[in-house]
This record gives structure tokens, C-alpha cells and sequence, in this order.
């Protein structure tokens, strides 16, 4: 051996340095560690590359599923616009354009994340989007696609021209209704798209941890000659990794990028979509965040931060205010089904009153509709859709009156298709001077402190003519007017049962005079068109007679009336004798004598059986004849039933009960029957359409005694007859 330090590997002996530092234990760890420091290092390798083509898949998602987002609020835009511009007698093609070309990337997009399928990327170019695997994004997608493909078929009918407009406006209907739902579903979409996306990674990202950690331990223990000798490739290596991470931070740069794009897109559509949109939380606070359409709706600048129930409190009733409290507590409870919630929603169409500036206030009809944001099982806040609904409600309203309108004609244009011309005239002409009597009667200027018995006075004028009205309409067959003027007068009692009476009272009565003065007015016009069809169709012509006698109307009104009160009875009529009596006194004539049929028929005349139990005709007979004159310059006419007469122990009863007969102890028959004519009085216990009112013999009295200067007599038999004696002076 040389006294020279030897190198430590001399180049001459090569066998000699691995026999002394490479011993074949030593040269099998350094195989065993580069094994494993080969296989971590192609571990990280591979993992790296699948954690970078998942990022990008991942992100490319995302951003998909945001865009989506964006394109169904983009998509009810142009819509609306081109519903809009339709409305308007313009249709734009920009608009239709935009709609197409925004639904077919928004079906695309859907169906590449149900099926699988090669999609415009929000940089426009193409790639592969597989299908979703998560259970829960596939129930999103599968929503999504339920509420969107009946839409699209819509939307693709549009874009391509062959909608009609009912299949328009049923497109643009749909898609009020399903945008938000829609927009929620790819708003879930992408925040489960994020979760997975995350958990993705994240799984991927711990094998490599370890592999690296495992490189890192091997690369450690490794000589030091050899770690020289390795350093460059683990460099390169470590520069490629640090190359990917540089790609990963610009691809995140990218999507912030576009993230704030969509969000400028998201307050762009904030800023123009036509309803108020926002978010409130539990104590009523409205979000930072609303739409623009929100301050027009409420007319309040200051939207953000502030109570939305101190606006309810300010527009809304105390009750209505109070029923809206209770409903959002509803929507805040998890423990309530949200659909059921949704289903008694009170805020569909409420009426909201705004200060006017010109003063008073302005009303107008709002919408309201709800959705729940549960986090962790609790509901912490609403998304809340409002829209002015009052052009909808005013809409709604109109056709609800012309289809009352329309149904109100259509019942007096069926009850005056029978009635004769002359009879019809006749008719008019009398509700014309009996609604005047009524008007006159009600005007507001005499109410003001009027005494009680003034006040009944009028009331009973009122009802005098709304009973002959009554009498006269059913004389002739007119159903609704004898219904409408039947329930005018149950208005009329009621007022009459009051203890007291003020002119504010009669306020009702006027309103309901004005509905009979519609219907008037309804015939009149009727009449005249009933009229002109008459005069060109014979058809139309021979349906009714030109005129019929009163005689003919009695029997009829005797025959309807029996039938309504389920009695049997027939009417004879010395027509010579009526047609004499009534010569130059028509109208009071007729007024009372379809007043005494009707009472006959009402109070006189028994039911078939009881009428049968007596020995009587199951069928009643009512006779109208001429009478003997009490002196000359007299003429007279009897009308006679063979019913049960009239109880004089019963009328005194109700007599003395109304106070009719305080001043008479001991009243003789005669002045007993006086009060039967007496305004109010009735020996039925209730009302219905035909008796109960106390007001037919009273007409009778005014007609006969008081209008036409005559006399009456009653004459009755208990249990054989009743017969009514009306005498007038002869017309000169």
C-alpha cells in the first residue's frame, strides 16, 4: 500500500470501491429505495395529471352549471321582450334570436349533464361533459329537465314561427311560472357541483400526499452521491409540479374571471327582470341584494336592510297585516311541509293602499310568492317574488262583471221571449213610474234629521212600489224581475224591523234601487232588439202574442202562483164586466186585482188535501164579476175565492200584537178587517216570495181608495169564502 491517501473511489478500482461502500445489502436498499422512490414519484405523476383533469372537468362544470343560471333568466328576458314587442304589433328578431340561441345552449348544456355530450364551454369551445354520478345532482338534473323540456317544446315552436298566439302566451305563462324554480335548480346545481367537485379532489389529493411524503423519506435516505446524481430529474420533476399548480392557480383565476362576469350578468338581470325580487330572514329584514323593480313596487327608494313587515304594516288592514305574520311564521317553521305552506299562500293577489301624491290614496293589487332557504335543517331565510298584478285583478274583474252582465241579459232576454209587446210596454212603463216613485222617494236631501216616523213613511212607499213591481212582473211571467224585486223588498223589512231608523239607513236601499234600474235598462234595451227580431222573423213573431187581455194574465198569474204555493186553482173572468170597469182605470185596476189573486192564493185558499178533508173541490176557484153600484154614478167589481175566509180571531190578534186596535176595546168585524189594509200588516208568521210583507192589501187601499177615490168591502164566511167589493166612481 501506498503512503498516499488514496482517493476514496479510485478510478483504477472500481470493484474494490463497490466492494467497500456498495455491499450487496447496501446496493438492495438502494434498489429497494429507488424502487419506491420511482414508483411515489410515477404515483405523484399520475395523480397529478388526474387531479389536474378532474380540476378542469370540475371547473368547467361549475362554470357550466353558473352559466345555466344565467341563461334562464336570460331566456324569460327574451321572451318577454318578444312577447312584449308582439304585444306591441313589432316583433323584433333580435329578441327571437336571443331566445333561440340562449334555449338551445341552456338544452345542450341540460341534457349533456343527464346524458353525457360534447358542449360549448364558456370560453366557446367544445368538450366532453360526462354525466353526472352523484345521487343527488342527478335529481337536480332530472327535475331540472322535468320542468324545462315541456318549456323548451314551447320555446322551439316560438323561435321557429309556428307558435299560435294562445300557445305564445301559454309559453310565456309557463315560463313565469318555472323561471324560478328553474333558476334554483341550477343554482343548487352548482353549489352541489362545487361540493362534489371539492370532495373529488380532495380524495385524489391524499394518495398523492402520501406518495409525496414517501419520495420525500426515500429521497432523504439516499447517499449523498446519489441524491447529486438525482437532484436534476427531481428538479424537473418538481418543476413540473409547480407547473401544474401554476395551472391550477390560472384556471382559478379564470373562473374568479368568470364569476365575476356572472355576477355582473346576475345584477344586470337584478336590474331589468319586471318583478321584485329579494331575500328576507327570519325577522322580516330585507337582503342587500334585490332587484331594481322592487323600489317601483313598493315606491320606496331605501329597499335594503329595512322590515319588510313595517311595509306590510304601513300598505296592509290590521287583519290582513296580522293573517301575513302568521303566514311567515308558517314558512319559517321546517316542521311544515313547504308545498303545503305554499298552497294557502294569502299574498296571491293583496290590496295595497299608497299615500297619493294628488291625495287620498292609491290602490293596487300585488303577488307575492315564496321559497324556502334551509340550511342545516333550518329555514334561515325566503326568496320572495313580488309583482304589481293589478292590470291581471282588474282584468279579472271586468270579465267577472261582463259575464255577470251577460247572464243577467240572458235570464231577462228568456223571461220577455213569451211576454207580448203591448204587455211588455205596459210593463215598463210601470216599473219606469214605480222606480221614479222609489227614487224620488229616496233622495238624500230629505233624510238629513228626518223624524222616525217620516223616515217609515218613506219606507213604506218604497215598498209599495217595489210589491206592485213584484206583482206586476209575475202578472206577466217576468221571473228575475219578480226575484230581484222580491229581494229588494226583504232589504226593505229589514230596515222596517229596525227600532230606529236614520237617513244613513236608506243608503243600502239606493244602491239596490240602482241594480233594479240596471235591469231596466237591460229590458228596455232587450226589448227594442227582442223587438226588431220580431218585426223581420215570423218565427219570432208568432212566439208571442201582440198583446194579451188582463183577464188572460190573471188566469196564467193564478195558475204560476197556485203551482209555486203547491195548490190547485183556476180563476174565472166576466171579461165584459172587467173590460167596463176598468175602461180609463187600467193601471189601478190591474195593481190590485193581481194583488187580491195573490192573496187569495196565499192566505185564502187551502191545500188540495185540506180543501179535500172538508168535503171542497181539490181545485180552489177564484171568480172576478161585475157587483150591483150602492148608488148611481157607481160601478163595482167583485173578486171572490170559495177558500178558507179569514179568521177574525186570528187578524185581531196580530192586530192588537202591532197596536192597531188600542184605542178600540172592543172592535166590531168591520173595524177588525180595516186592518188588513193597514202598511205591514201579515197573518203569516214568515216571508216568502209570494206573501208575509203586509204590503199587497195595502196597495190595494192606495190604489183603489186613495189614487182612484173608490171604496172596498170585505166580505168572508169562515171556512166557505172571501170576497173583496171594489167600487170607483165612473170616468166621465
Amino acid at each position: 500500500m501506498s503512503s498516499d491517501t488514496p482517493p476514496l473511489i479510485p478510478e483504477s478500482a472500481p470493484s474494490i470501491a463497490k466492494a467497500a461502500r456498495f455491499t450487496p445489502r447496501l446496493i438492495a436498499l438502494y434498489l429497494s429505495l429507488l424502487a419506491v422512490l420511482a414508483g411515489s414519484l410515477y404515483g405523484i405523476f399520475h395523480y397529478t395529471k388526474e387531479l389536474s383533469h378532474a380540476t378542469d372537468i370540475s371547473n368547467k362544470r361549475i362554470n357550466l352549471a353558473g352559466r345555466q343560471r344565467a341563461l334562464s333568466q336570460r331566456m324569460t328576458k327574451a321572451l318577454l321582450a318578444y312577447e312584449r314587442d308582439v304585444a306591441a304589433n313589432a316583433p323584433s328578431d333580435a329578441a327571437l334570436g336571443e331566445l333561440k340561441k340562449f334555449s338551445g345552449v341552456f338544452n345542450s348544456v341540460i341534457i349533456g349533464f343527464d346524458r353525457g355530450a360534447n358542449v360549448p364551454g364558456t370560453d366557446g369551445k367544445e368538450f366532453f361533459l360526462p354525466a353526472v354520478v352523484d345521487t343527488e345532482e342527478r335529481r337536480i338534473v332530472q327535475d331540472a329537465l322535468a320542468l324545462w323540456l315541456p318549456l323548451y317544446d314551447r320555446l322551439q315552436q316560438i323561435a321557429g314561427g309556428k307558435a299560435s298566439e294562445a300557445e305564445r302566451v301559454a309559453a310565456v305563462e309557463m315560463a313565469r311560472g318555472r323561471n324560478v324554480q328553474i333558476f334554483d335548480l341550477m343554482n343548487e346545481l352548482t353549489n352541489r357541483t362545487e361540493t362534489t367537485a371539492r370532495a373529488a379532489m380532495a380524495a385524489a389529493s391524499g394518495p398523492r400526499n402520501i406518495l409525496i411524503g414517501v419520495a420525500t423519506i426515500s429521497f432523504f435516505l439516499m447517499p449523498g452521491v446519489y441524491l447529486f446524481h438525482r437532484s436534476s430529474r427531481q428538479r424537473k420533476r418538481a418543476q413540473d409540479a409547480l407547473g401544474a399548480l401554476e395551472t391550477t392557480y390560472s384556471q382559478l383565476n379564470t373562473q374568479t374571471a368568470a364569476l365575476t362576469t356572472a355576477k355582473a350578468e346576475s345584477d344586470l338581470i337584478m336590474d331589468t327582470v319586471q318583478e321584485g325580487l329579494m331575500l328576507v330572514d327570519e325577522n322580516g329584514i330585507i337582503g342587500d341584494q334585490h332587484s331594481k323593480e322592487l323600489v317601483s313596487i313598493f315606491r320606496q327608494q331605501e329597499i335594503a336592510g329595512i322590515s319588510l313587515y313595517g311595509i306590510f304594516q304601513r300598505l296592509l288592514s290590521e287583519k290582513m297585516y296580522n293573517t301575513t305574520k302568521d303566514y311567515f311564521a308558517l314558512l319559517f317553521d321546517a316542521s311544515r311541509k313547504e308545498k303545503t305552506v305554499l298552497k294557502v299562500n294569502p299574498l296571491t293577489d293583496i290590496e295595497v293602499n299608497f299615500p297619493n301624491p294628488s291625495g287620498g290614496f292609491l290602490t293596487r293589487y300585488l303577488g307575492f310568492s315564496f321559497r324556502r332557504i334551509v340550511e342545516e335543517g333550518k329555514v334561515t331565510r325566503l326568496f320572495v317574488a313580488v309583482r304589481d298584478v293589478t292590470p291581471q285583478v282588474e282584468l279579472e274583474r271586468k270579465l267577472r262583471e261582463a259575464e255577470k252582465t251577460k247572464e243577467r241579459q240572458f235570464q231577462i232576454l228568456l223571461g220577455i221571449m213569451h211576454v207580448g209587446t203591448e204587455d211588455l210596454e205596459q210593463f215598463v212603463e210601470l216599473a219606469q213610474q214605480e222606480l221614479e216613485t222609489i227614487n224620488s222617494t229616496l233622495r238624500a236631501e230629505d233624510f238629513a234629521g228626518g223624524r222616525q216616523e217620516i223616515l217609515e213613511e218613506r219606507l213604506q212607499t218604497v215598498f209599495r212600489s217595489a210589491h206592485n213591481l213584484k206583482g206586476n212582473a209575475a202578472l206577466i211571467g217576468l221571473d228575475y224581475f219578480k226575484k230581484n224585486a222580491h229581494e229588494f223588498e226583504a232589504k226593505l223589512k229589514e230596515l222596517l224591523d229596525r227600532p230606529t231608523l236614520t237617513g244613513d239607513d236608506f243608503l243600502s236601499i239606493v244602491v239596490a234601487q240602482a241594480g233594479l234600474r240596471a235591469d231596466l235598462a237591460d229590458l228596455i234595451e232587450l226589448r227594442e232588439k227582442l223587438g226588431e227580431l220580431r218585426s223581420v222573423s215570423p218565427v219570432a213573431t208568432s212566439a208571442a202574442p201582440s198583446g194579451s187581455s188582463l183577464g188572460g194574465q190573471l188566469r196564467k198569474l193564478v195558475e204560476d202562483t197556485a203551482r209555486d204555493l203547491e195548490k190547485s186553482a183556476s180563476i174565472e173572468v166576466d171579461e165584459y164586466a172587467l173590460h167596463a170597469f176598468a175602461q180609463g182605470r187600467e193601471d189601478v185596476v190591474r195593481d190590485s186585482l193581481v194583488q187580491l189573486c195573490r192573496n187569495s192564493l196565499a192566505h185564502g185558499v187551502e191545500s188540495p188535501a185540506t180543501r179535500q178533508a172538508s168535503g171542497k173541490p181539490t181545485a180552489a176557484t177564484l171568480s172576478i164579476k161585475a157587483i150591483a153600484a150602492p148608488a148611481p154614478g157607481i160601478v163595482g167589481l167583485a173578486i171572490r175565492d170559495d177558500g178558507n175566509g179569514i179568521d177574525l180571531h186570528k187578524v185581531k190578534e196580530r192586530a192588537v200584537k202591532a197596536g192597531l186596535l188600542t184605542d178600540l176595546p172592543e172592535p166590531d168585524s168591520q173595524q177588525i178587517l180595516n186592518c188588513l189594509f193597514e202598511p205591514g200588516f201579515s197573518t203569516t208568521e214568515s216571508a216568502d216570495l209570494h206573501s208575509g210583507r203586509g204590503v199587497g192589501l195595502d196597495i190595494v187601499k192606495a190604489k183603489v181608495v186613495d189614487e182612484a177615490g173608490g171604496c172596498l168591502e170585505v166580505h168572508t164566511q169562515p171556512g166557505q169564502f172571501c170576497e173583496f167589493r171594489l167600487y170607483l166612481p165612473l170616468c166621465a
